[in-house]
């Protein structure tokens, strides 16, 4: 059974990473198309939130690197602090748009999208973790 869903997650996100180069960065360059998610674990599940979507006001610095601090207001106006451990660039080699779950993923050629982890563990799984995802970003050497 275990084996059977790990086939269907990579035939179901097989689009997205055969259509994508991925890479870390130390810094990027943000826009002001991003969300907030925040994770937190309660033992026996975790539970993760959007605190500010992609069309909600709110601005990040220009420039954010790995060990920064950055803070954010949500959509209720409360401010909170995110710490950034690890940034993913993605860039898109091709168009994207497939249907996972409830969501529906589209994405240009040429397009760009980073996510922001507070935790290192991202280099090894992005599931569950807090995160902030910008579109649009651009990688800084």
């Amino acid at each position: 059974m275990r084996c059977f869903a790990i086939i269907i997650v990579i035939i179901l996100f097989f689009p997205l990473i055969s259509a994508a180069e991925e890479k870390w960065a130390q810094s990027i360059e943000t826009t002001t198309n991003w969300a907030a998610f925040p994770c937190k674990n309660y033992f026996i599940t975790v539970v993760c939130r959007t605190y500010k979507n992609y069309t909600d006001p709110g601005s990040l610095p220009t420039i954010i690197s790995v060990g920064d601090i950055i803070q954010y207001k949500d959509r209720k106006g409360e401010s909170h602090d995110f710490h950034v451990k690890a940034i993913n660039f993605l860039l898109y080699k091709e168009d994207v748009d497939f249907t996972y779950g409830e969501q529906r993923y589209t994405a240009r050629k040429g397009d760009t999208t980073c996510s922001l982890y507070d935790s290192v563990k991202a280099h090894q799984s992005q599931d569950y973790l807090s995160k902030i995802v910008i579109k649009g970003c651009r990688f800084i050497n």
